[in-house]
């Protein structure tokens, strides 16, 4: 199930799609709110830090396929079909750094979350789903460097929400030293 979200007008959300790395053949994806419209200056700085950062710490069995920027009136997007450079062991498809972004304001609908998939690998996380020290440091620069290239077009980092309300400005993000994992409910 996904979640839906409402994007006024004047933010948008940007969504990094992965080729399919499940055995289940499902779409790998995460993304973060911001404060523009689609356009296309930001589109091409995110990009650049795909390339130079996202793509570096990415095992080499993702492929970060593309960068939609979108709101509920205009989608545009970055084809890259790049696949991460990392040759080590990942950790399983359902296994992501979690992101936990920070707000000025208090409750749970003010907490955001972006989970990063690829970049942890097996050696770098015990059998608790702690990532050691040395790893999460290593993966730092890669989230002040999204934060960084959204900045610099003025696209500040915002939580959208699934009602009419306005986005909750970011204000910061640190990786979490546990893993997230994809939680799967069985139907009977």
């Amino acid at each position: 199930m996904q979640m839906g979200y409402v994007i006024p007008v004047g933010f948008a959300r940007i969504t990094f799609e992965y080729g399919a790395v499940s055995t289940l053949g499902s779409q790998v994806c995460w993304g973060i709110g911001v404060s523009r419209d689609p356009n296309s200056a930001t589109l091409a700085d995110v990009r650049e830090w795909a390339e130079d950062l996202l793509l570096p710490a990415t095992s080499d069995a993702y492929e970060l396929q593309r960068i939609v920027m979108r709101n509920d009136v205009n989608v545009i997007e970055e084809v890259l079909n790049n696949f991460g450079a990392s040759p080590d062991q990942v950790s399983p498809p359902n296994t992501a750094l979690l992101v936990k972004l920070t707000t000025d304001l208090i409750g749970r609908k003010n907490r955001g979350r972006m989970y990063i998939p690829g970049v942890l690998r097996d050696t770098e996380v015990n059998n608790s789903g702690v990532i050691q020290g040395a790893a999460l440091d290593a993966l730092e620069p890669v989230i002040t460097g999204l934060f960084t290239a959204l900045l610099i077009t003025e696209a500040e980092p915002v939580i959208l929400h699934s009602d009419e309300s306005e986005p909750t400005p970011v204000t910061g993000g640190t990786a979490s030293a546990q893993v997230a994992t994809q939680r799967r409910r069985q139907r009977a």
